[in-house]
């Protein structure tokens, strides 16, 4: 995840493509070791990383067609941002709130 975040955002950065792979990856990996299952969930909380949640709100104010989303679109799109981590339904109100 690391490299997701590290550095300037790709053309790959929100892919939703990508984000699909990256939950079930993480899925799988929380369901082979049941013992950590509450931990990966935990740790997949995007608020427990106040660092990415900034990296993410950074970004939006950059996407040029924010204003012209639905909001089913802006939704599906911040989740995919955070990818494989997952924002609360108040961080994603907070987030698609934002004007560009």
């Amino acid at each position: 995840m690391d490299r997701k975040f590290d550095g300037p955002p790709d053309v790959f950065f929100g892919s939703p493509f990508i984000a699909v792979v990256q939950h079930r990856l993480l899925d799988m990996i929380a369901e082979a070791d049941p013992a950590k299952e509450q931990d990966w969930h935990r740790w997949r909380q995007a608020e427990h990383h106040p660092h990415r949640v900034k990296q993410v709100r950074n970004y939006l104010q950059g996407v040029k067609g924010w204003p012209t989303m639905t909001a089913d679109t802006r939704r599906q799109f911040v989740r995919d941002l955070f990818a494989p981590l997952l924002p609360s339904e108040d961080l994603l109100e907070e987030l698609m709130g934002h004007e560009s």
